[in-house]
């Protein structure tokens, strides 16, 4: 079975705006831990553009119209510790 999902121009681009990755379009997310904490880093979207267009500056004023209105959700869970039972 498969399932296709159509994008319009208005959806938003992950990674869109990625300034610190390799990639030019960066939709990854990194994670980095320790003992102690664990950080997640990632490129924000930019608002979506048609094709042939130059996509919307990322730096640009941080108005309604700009990739400042996106919002991001972080959600975490936390897994049973020492449970072996399967």
């Amino acid at each position: 079975m498969a399932i296709l999902l159509s994008y319009s121009e208005r959806d938003p681009v992950p990674g869109g705006c990625n300034l610190e990755f390799d990639l030019d379009i960066d939709p990854n997310i990194y994670l980095e831990y320790n003992f102690f904490e664990t950080t997640i880093k990632f490129a924000p979207a930019n608002l979506g553009y048609a094709r042939g267009v130059d996509p919307p500056p990322c730096d640009a004023g941080t108005d309604q119209d700009s990739r400042w209105r996106l919002q991001y959700d972080v959600y975490q869970y936390f897994l049973p510790e020492n449970d072996l039972t399967e």
